[in-house]
């Protein structure tokens, strides 16, 4: 698939808006993952979904058609960390470029964390060290 499957949005709608909205303020648990952009979360009522992102985003709340659910939304802002005013974010459908540019800030960041966990644990290893020598 090398085209968009669903037409190009310039701005977010209402409609997206308070979805988005309402995926920032929510508190989903991945449970798993499912490929590079399907995921189980759970809500903080057991409630288990599927949500898929991608040329058709798509979840098991029976909620997305022409818009995002809460579930797809989420994936997209916390998950795969896609930036709330990226026109990333608003689009009914990615492109395969669009998905290959998510996934790969997506990975950019993970390794970003992790060498700065690294490096926290050297600088606490380090300064355990000094201390021992007191």
């Amino acid at each position: 698939m090398a085209g968009r499957l669903k037409p190009y949005r310039r701005k977010p709608t209402d409609a997206f808006e308070k979805v988005r909205d309402q995926a920032q303020q929510s508190r989903f648990f991945v449970l798993q993952q499912i490929g590079p952009t399907g995921f189980v979360l759970r809500d903080e009522g057991d409630q288990k979904h599927r949500a898929f992102v991608g040329a058709e985003h798509s979840c098991s709340c029976g909620r997305c058609g022409d818009e995002h659910c809460v579930h797809t939304a989420f994936v997209l802002l916390k998950v795969l960390k896609v930036p709330p005013d990226s026109p990333l974010c608003w689009q009914p459908s990615l492109t395969d470029a669009e998905i290959g540019e998510v996934l790969a800030a997506r990975q950019r960041e993970e390794e970003k964390r992790k060498r700065e966990a690294e490096r926290a644990e050297r600088r606490a290893a380090i300064e355990a060290k000094r201390q021992s020598k007191k």
